[in-house]
């Protein structure tokens, strides 16, 4: 043990005062950070109204579909969770019916390949009343579609069946004689926050109640820790091989295995390659906890986890 400790110590230093591992402690964050905001930035400034048009089949549909539509782009808009994504604002217009439906839908769809159209709705005329057996039946079961020439994943793809869904009980609950002044009311959603457990205080007792968690705690938090845990990872392990083989090339290992075996040889690089690891780990969690401090948003920071995330 004493020997490995020697290895390892002899590697560590050599790691963590190389002017190649100063300098990737300072670029690389800068690098990869850097490259996230300015995408964020330029996707944010590059974000331009796309209209949606809304082919209604069953007359009646299109202009409650087109509110919650518009409800739920708001709600993707203000989201403080989406402020490092370009969340664009669809306008939305309706788009009355064709005898050939087969026609208009190529020519809806030759306007969104010239870019004047971003996607397409098309409410067929049963949506409204979706009989029992759609279950049974995919054919029936599907009654409205939407085509875009779009092939990621957007906050679009997310909101959208349940504003179209939205929309479509709106309607329903009209055509049952409910007073649509009402329907606001009835239709307004409540807040389902997330919550910190409910706690009980060792000195008094009490039972504490959790405090409401923070968007940013539960999302980009998470992110960071697990982006550093695989860069770390990886900025870690990857020297290793070469340093292998450097050593080799230079005789060092020949010279070594008089005094210590090749078990221990590589036992020693290993914990160096894990000191350096915890290392920098250690100085990003640092520098992290501090800029929280500055920012006086100190309490996002998980210190329950950071425990586990060094183990």
């Amino acid at each position: 043990m004493h020997r490995i400790l020697l290895l390892a110590k002899r590697d560590y230093l050599q790691t963590v005062l190389s002017k190649a591992y100063l300098f990737g402690l300072v670029l690389l964050p800068l690098m990869m950070g850097g490259g996230f905001l300015i995408l964020a930035i330029a996707g944010r400034s590059n974000a331009t109204d796309q209209r949606v048009a809304i082919v209604d089949h069953t007359g009646v549909s299109g202009a409650a579909v087109i509110q919650a539509c518009e409800e739920a782009n708001r709600k993707a808009v203000s989201d403080p969770t989406n402020w490092l994504q370009a969340v664009p604002h669809y306008v939305f217009e309706e788009v009355k019916p064709e005898t050939d439906e087969d026609a208009q839908l190529l020519s809806l769809s030759d306007r969104i390949r010239t870019g004047e159209l971003f996607l397409v709705l098309d409410i067929s005329r049963g949506a409204l009343q979706p009989s029992g057996d759609d279950k049974k039946d995919d054919k029936k079961k599907d009654l409205v579609h939407y085509y875009t020439n779009s092939t990621g994943v957007n906050q679009m793809n997310i909101w959208l069946p349940a504003a179209v869904n939205d929309g479509l009980s709106r309607v329903r609950i009209a055509q049952l004689g409910v007073d649509p002044a009402r329907l606001p009311d009835a239709m307004r959603q409540v807040d389902v926050v997330s919550m910190n457990l409910v706690s009980k205080d060792p000195a008094t007792g009490k039972i504490v109640q959790g405090e409401k968690r923070n968007p940013i705690q539960t999302g980009l938090v998470s992110f960071f820790l697990v982006f550093l845990l695989v860069m770390v990872v990886i900025v870690g392990s990857m020297p290793n091989l070469g340093a292998v083989a450097e050593d080799k090339t230079q005789r060092v290992f020949e010279m070594l295995l008089v005094s210590a075996s090749s078990f221990e040889l590589m036992m020693g690089k290993v914990l160096a390659a894990l000191g350096a690891s915890l290392t920098t780990s250690a100085l990003y969690i640092v520098g992290g906890l501090m800029v929280l401090s500055g920012m006086a948003l100190f309490g996002l920071a998980p210190l329950n986890l950071l425990p586990w995330f060094f183990i």
